[in-house]
């Protein structure tokens, strides 16, 4: 009897467990996992096919970081118009007990002298940051939105993923035949991890299948 009722106890303990997981959102229990919380670490992939010969960009300089979208929504045109040499992008990152944040990140940057170099043209515009506070991270993955042959089906699509709250950002690749094609991003994080926050707010938005892939490209030109 005493055996039984250990087995029972050790069974109810497991299932609390397993329960406080699902909430958690650490594994997916329909019907008990949050929506908002039923997103796991998405793997990154490789896409098939001829694959870009532009460089990935594998770096990034963080500018800052608000709770909210809006503000960093309308700093990349403002920014972008002042310094249209430049790339300026939105990523949504977990930041611990501050939770959800949205950075405004500056590249394009192809290695972390480069993203340190930004500093410079930045300090110009943004006269009242501290260009030392500005962190330059690894981000060489972003959450792939799709290819198009033309700039204005690219930006349209970047459009649409805006109007559902999720940042998304247009850059330029080349194959092998100069063929050039434009491409589709959200984001950009150093690793699967990091990239789970951005993929609970793409889940959110009632998007499904968009693998994280190398952020290969450039600025449009």
């Amino acid at each position: 009897m005493q055996m039984l009722v250990r087995v029972a106890a050790v069974l109810v303990l497991l299932g609390g467990l397993v329960l406080g997981a699902a909430w958690m959102g650490f594994i997916d229990i329909p019907g008990i996992t949050p929506v908002e919380r039923r997103v796991g670490v998405p793997p990154t992939v490789q896409l098939e096919g001829p694959q870009p010969v532009t460089a990935v960009l594998s770096h990034a300089l963080v500018i800052d970081s608000w709770r909210t979208y809006e503000t960093p929504r309308d700093l990349v045109p403002a920014l972008g118009s002042r310094l249209p040499e430049m790339l300026f992008y939105v990523s949504v990152v977990d930041a611990g007990e501050r939770g959800r944040q949205f950075e405004l990140l500056a590249g394009p940057a192809t290695s972390a002298l480069e993203a340190d170099a930004l500093r410079g043209p930045l300090a110009e515009v943004l006269d009242r940051y501290d260009p030392a506070s500005w962190r330059v991270v690894d981000a060489p993955l972003a959450f792939f939105f799709g290819e198009y042959p033309d700039r204005e089906a690219a930006d349209a699509r970047a459009a649409q993923l805006d109007g559902l709250g999720v940042p998304a950002y247009v850059l330029q690749v080349e194959y092998e035949g100069a063929r050039t094609a434009y491409r589709v991003y959200g984001g950009a994080f150093s690793d699967e991890f990091q990239a789970a926050a951005m993929a609970a707010l793409i889940g959110e938005a009632g998007l499904s299948d968009i693998p994280l892939i190398e952020r290969r490209g450039h600025r449009p030109e």
